[in-house]
């Protein structure tokens, strides 16, 4: 999710890059609900913090955090994602 943003605001100016964050922090494509019967209609959704595989820690490792936070809005992205 964290690269899609990237991706996708690399190719935003920034003045536009708040009218996209708003589609870009919706977790439900990257997010699976769990299958039980909860009362009350209830449901439980896991949001894995990123593929577990052998690309994980080099792809996370890659990110340049000081860009993303400078240079590409990411805290307001991310100031997006925890008000959901």
């Amino acid at each position: 999710m964290i690269r899609d943003y990237e991706r996708v605001a690399k190719k935003t100016e920034a003045a536009a890059r708040s009218e996209i964050i708003g589609d870009l922090c919706r977790v439900q494509r990257y997010a699976f609900s769990l299958d039980w019967e909860f009362p009350d209609d209830g449901s439980l959704d896991f949001l894995s913090p990123g593929r577990q595989n052998r690309d994980y820690v080099a792809t996370l490792s890659a990110l340049d955090w000081d860009s993303f936070y400078e240079s590409l809005s990411g805290g307001e992205f991310l100031d997006a994602l925890r008000g959901i």
